[in-house]
Parts: structure tokens; C-alpha cells; sequence
């Protein structure tokens, strides 16, 4: 019965009728694209005291592209209209470094944030702070694993080095 509904399955899709609706179906995707704006790759623009190269919709940037700033800055990632927002890597001339997601210019979604210093966080990001589930390790090993809720530590535990439990957090009380 299996073998049956695979054959008749693999008869439909390889009939004639099926390559026309794909070839239109694609006709129409590369048509509404065209009639509703305009697209390049490769351009190069000036957003926010810095340069673009990438995709381009409509004159802003919308897609893969990389953006660099003269202090040092630098995104390589996904954009739209003009803002990171997708996946992304950004580095900051202090040597922070932030690889993950992006909404609307602000970290946003699951991330991991390496200062230069060693302080490293990975987790859920919320525009722009430390918000969901994560852990933050410390240079010398120390690390916290819990939830974080507005850039704080809300529920979790915090181990040293030796794997000791240092502190307890609830409601970002510590115990």
C-alpha cells in the first residue's frame, strides 16, 4: 500500500502539470519582486556615520550586507531597512564582540557576547539586555546559570570555579 501511494505520489509530481505551476510559480515570485521595488546586491551606502555594502531594496539596506564605522565598528549580517535585524556579528573597537540575533538594531533572541576582558554571556538577549535563559562565566571560571530578567540575575545559581555553589538567586534576591 506504501509503495503504491509513493509511486502515484511521485507520478503526480513528475507530470507536466507540475513543471508548469513551478515554472509560474516562479515567473510570479521574480514578477511581484520586480513590480514592488527595486533590488541590487553589492551597492554601497551611507548609514549612520558609516558604509554599507550589501543588499539593497528600495535604496536602504535589506538583506546580507556587511557595515563598517569609521571608530572601529563593524556588523556583518542581515539587515532590514536600514537595521541589523536577523543574524549577525557585531564588533566593537573596544574588542566586545556580540554573535547572534538582532531585531531592530538591538540584540535580540539567542546570542553569545565575549567582552575583551573574558566575561562572556550566552544566552537569550532582550532589546539589548541579558532577558531569558543563560549563562555568564566570569575570566576565572565563576559562572552564573540561571534566568536573567532585565539585565539582572533573577533565578538561577551561581558556581565558582571548583563547581561550589557560591549563590542562589530568586526573584534576583541573592541567598
Amino acid at each position: 500500500m506504501i509503495n503504491e501511494m509513493q509511486s502515484n505520489k511521485s507520478l503526480k509530481l513528475s507530470g507536466g502539470g507540475f513543471d508548469r505551476g513551478l515554472k509560474r510559480l516562479l515567473f510570479l515570485l521574480l514578477a511581484s519582486t520586480l513590480l514592488t521595488g527595486s533590488y541590487a546586491y553589492g551597492e554601497t551606502l551611507q548609514i549612520d556615520g558609516g558604509t554599507y555594502t550589501g543588499e539593497v531594496v528600495d535604496g536602504r539596506a535589506h538583506g546580507q550586507g556587511t557595515w563598517t564605522h569609521p571608530e572601529g565598528y563593524k556588523y556583518a549580517g542581515q539587515f532590514k531597512d536600514d537595521k541589523f535585524h536577523g543574524q549577525g556579528t557585531l564588533t566593537l573597537s573596544d574588542g566586545n564582540k556580540y554573535v547572534g540575533q538582532f531585531k531592530d538594531d538591538s540584540l535580540h533572541g539567542q546570542g553569545a557576547l565575549t567582552a575583551a576582558d573574558g566575561n562572556k554571556y550566552v544566552g537569550e538577549f532582550k532589546d539589548n539586555k541579558m532577558h531569558g535563559q543563560g549563562t555568564y562565566t566570569w575570566p576565572n571560571g565563576d559562572r552564573y546559570v540561571g534566568e536573567w530578567k532585565d539585565h539582572k540575575q533573577w533565578q538561577g545559581i551561581e558556581y565558582l570555579s571548583s563547581g561550589k555553589i557560591a549563590a542562589t538567586f530568586s526573584n534576583s534576591s541573592c541567598s
